[in-house]
């Protein structure tokens, strides 16, 4: 290992061996070390870069394209380089991208913007996988710190209640649940949901994912409740539930942070698996995952309607996955990425 420092001031490289810098707080140490992981800061520009041009639909529509997501135009003309242009054909083949501000991207079968609808049909995709996850971490957290911190007969039940999910595979039990729910919705006391909202799939893929968070997070606790600050805590008569949450819970939250960027990727791609199915959102609001199952039956003729959503849904996925690993292993205190002030 060797290491270089500036006057005893600041670390300034490490390689080598696994290292430890006296003086640096963790976070800073792994800020530092994500800050010289180019590949990953250049997908999470290209992750935020989708979700700041989805957020920007509503401007895009009003100022540019001047039409909404669901405005049909079939039986519109429009003019492309001084040439009348059919929006939708006789034969039903909608017009390809025109690469000027109207139909950008072309349009789909019913004479809507495609370029309109793939922004909004994004921050539906973003905003159900960011609920999705939220709710699979608050979930994941507490049944993880709970089955881990007392053990015995609550872990028993917990565990088993987590191996019931887990045996099923998350696509599979997503669909089965989406289905029943896509024509019903949710009636729960208080709680209505009806069967369009977009909830249900957010409600639906944050259930089938907590056994994939939770598992390791109890797997951790049970590790942290055996060390010596937990053991001076209970010397100082603190409870169980300030132990969790002011001992434990602190030191869980790089695992969830980490575990936060890796799973809005899953939730993402399974919002669009449910949507592609028909289990998921539901018409006329658009998703990635409906824009693709309304371009499919076109793509030998318009394979734009299936393209654009598959780019955009591939750029938002790979650029947060690839940015969650980079963090993963900028906060993996063994990590052996070389650092600098």
């Amino acid at each position: 290992m060797s290491a270089t420092y500036d006057g005893g001031v600041g670390l300034l490289a490490v390689t080598g061996e696994p290292y430890t810098a006296a003086g640096v707080a963790p976070y800073r140490l792994a800020l530092r070390r994500l800050r010289h992981n180019y590949t990953a800061l250049f997908f999470g520009f290209l992750f935020l870069l989708v979700v700041a041009i989805c957020l920007l639909a509503p401007e895009y529509a009003r100022y540019i394209a001047h039409t909404g997501p669901n405005d049909q135009h079939i039986t519109e003309v429009i003019n492309i380089n001084g040439k009348p242009v059919d929006v939708v054909s006789l034969t039903g083949v909608p017009i390809g991208p025109t690469w000027h501000s109207r139909f950008f991207l072309g349009a789909d079968s019913f004479g809507r913007d495609l370029a309109v609808r793939l922004l909004y049909g994004g921050r539906t995709s973003l905003a159900i996988g960011a609920m999705a996850t939220a709710v699979t971490l608050v979930l994941a957290t507490i049944l993880g710190l709970v089955s881990g911190y007392y053990r015995g007969w609550v872990d028993g039940v917990i565990s088993r209640i987590l191996d019931i999910v887990w045996a099923y595979p998350a696509l599979l039990l997503a669909i089965a649940i989406g289905v029943s729910l896509a024509t019903g919705g949710i009636s729960i006391g208080p709680i209505v949901l009806n069967s369009g909202s977009i909830f249900i799939p957010t409600f639906i893929i944050g259930i089938v994912y907590v056994p994939y968070v939770a598992r390791p997070i109890r797997a951790e606790v049970l590790a942290l409740r055996e060390r010596e600050f937990v053991e001076a805590a209970r010397a100082l008569g603190f409870s169980n539930l300030r132990i969790m949450t002011s001992e434990i819970l602190p030191n869980l939250s790089s695992t969830i942070v980490v575990f936060a960027a890796l799973q809005l990727a899953h939730s993402i791609i399974l919002e669009a698996a449910l949507s592609y199915l028909g289990a998921g959102v539901q018409p006329p609001a658009s998703s990635w995952g409906t824009l693709l199952a309304s371009g499919t039956p076109l793509f030998t003729v318009a394979p734009y309607l299936t393209l654009a959503p598959a780019a955009l849904l591939v750029a938002a996925c790979l650029g947060v996955n690839i940015f969650g690993d980079g963090l993963r292993q900028a906060l993996d205190p063994r990590g052996t990425v070389a650092v600098t002030r």
